[in-house]
């Protein structure tokens, strides 16, 4: 049976901070034992808790630049 992706943000570092309104390129590492990985989505969680989907890259190296117009934690 497949086995799920390891999927881990490499960029900005965990607990990073902005000054709104920021443009913030976004890395992932992607691999699988058992399946072509062919795209990663990119979902926020905003600052009221839901999860929208902003980007998607469907090639490796897997990166998106995130723009976060307004202030909060996301």
């Amino acid at each position: 049976s497949p086995v799920p992706p390891t999927v881990g943000i490499t960029s900005p570092a965990s607990g990073a901070t902005f000054t709104a309104p920021a443009t913030i390129p976004v890395t992932v590492s992607a691999t699988s034992s058992t399946s072509l990985i062919t795209r990663v989505e990119y979902l926020v969680t905003g600052p009221s808790g839901s999860q929208q989907l902003v980007g998607t890259a469907t090639a490796a190296p897997w990166s998106y630049t995130l723009s976060l117009p307004t202030a909060g934690q996301y």
